[in-house]
């Protein structure tokens, strides 16, 4: 008979005392008894892949350590694991499968290192980034407070910081590019997005259920960039954005008054769809082009607001809605439930 296992194994320790064993070069969900508690992985030396979701829910796991002989990991291979505080990435790695998964759901996840051996990956204050420390791609969901993006970092990849449960975090001048879907489903309640911001996805701050206030100095409002944010209830706009993306506030049901910078030559469709309690627009020069559906299911007392003298292209109402004269030549603000922009109307 010949020795079942002839390289070290992984092993596998449960909450009861008992272990089991694999020789099997790729971890898959089925590698463990699944009607036991997982407390620690002692991955063996000829595994060479963690397949998707393999240790997902694993809620009695609090550490894991990922040798430098595994290459590749799929999505979702720790989701879930409520109690992991501490995760090490080994040198080896240089797949990992939709980044923003692989810890989703560790609400308690504040360490993560990765070997500095690495030729792909790095961490830096706990945050896992590219190689070269310049992008941001995966921000763990157990740290809290407020977060301040290191000088070196110019591009925040898609989804880097999903579902963070961050409350604020400082956005450097040295960012130059937020890839789409940055902050979808963070607990940000506020956020600034300087003028440095030049490369700019969609769907940026996408389902944000605290996010209270935003101002954007960049010089584009992309696609459903706040859709969904319902306690969004004032965005400063000092920009020069050409356009607003379609659906921009989409859902967002707080805001009630909004001033459109001049520069915008076109609201996109559904720009404002199901912005329930939004009352006021404020137009400060000639009328843009506006989708039939940019006003799709507002407050029916939504009014638009144009200036008496040099502005061409208004009638008395656009898709439905009225159309009024601004009472005066300075649109200001910064209370609650407001968009302003930072510039005189001439």
């Amino acid at each position: 008979m010949g020795v079942k296992y002839n390289m070290p194994d992984t092993i596998f320790t449960y909450s009861d005392g008992t272990t089991s064993q694999s020789s099997d070069t790729t971890i898959s969900s089925n590698s463990r008894n699944t009607a036991k508690t997982l407390t620690s992985v002692n991955f063996g030396d000829t595994v060479t892949s963690i397949a998707s979701a393999a240790f997902t829910n694993c809620t009695a796991l609090t550490t894991i350590s990922i040798p430098n002989n595994i290459i590749s990991l799929g999505s979702g291979v720790f989701s879930g694991c409520t109690n992991l505080t501490s995760a090490f990435i080994g040198s080896g790695v240089n797949t990992i499968n939709t980044p923003y998964t692989l810890f989703n759901s560790c609400t308690n996840l504040t360490n993560l290192s990765v070997d500095p051996a690495s030729s792909t990956f790095a961490s830096q204050n706990n945050v896992l980034c590219n190689k070269a420390l310049n992008t941001i791609i995966m921000f763990p969901q157990g740290i809290t407070g407020t977060f301040s993006i290191p000088s070196n970092i110019t591009t925040i990849s898609n989804f880097a910081f999903y579902s963070a449960r961050i409350t604020q975090v400082v956005i450097p001048n040295s960012v130059t590019s937020i890839v789409s879907d940055a902050f979808n489903s963070s607990l940000l309640t506020s956020i600034t997005i300087p003028s440095s911001v030049t490369n700019f996805g969609d769907w940026i701050c996408l389902q944000c259920p605290e996010l209270v206030t935003a101002t954007v100095n960049a010089s584009k409002i992309g696609y459903s960039i706040f859709r969904l944010c319902p306690k969004l209830t004032s965005v400063t706009i000092n920009g020069s954005p050409p356009r607003f993306e379609g659906f921009a506030f989409g859902g967002c049901s707080q805001l009630k008054s909004i001033n459109i910078p001049s520069s915008v030559t076109e609201i996109r469709e559904y720009v404002f769809d199901g912005c329930s309690n939004l009352l006021k627009i404020n137009f400060p020069g000639d009328m843009p082009t506006i989708s039939p559906t940019a006003f799709q299911f507002t407050n029916p007392n939504l009014r638009l607001y144009r200036k008496k003298h040099f502005v061409t292209g208004w009638t008395n109402t656009v898709n439905g809605v009225p159309v009024e004269i601004i009472s005066n030549n300075i649109i200001s603000g910064g209370s609650s439930g407001r968009i302003t922009i930072k510039s005189k109307i001439n």
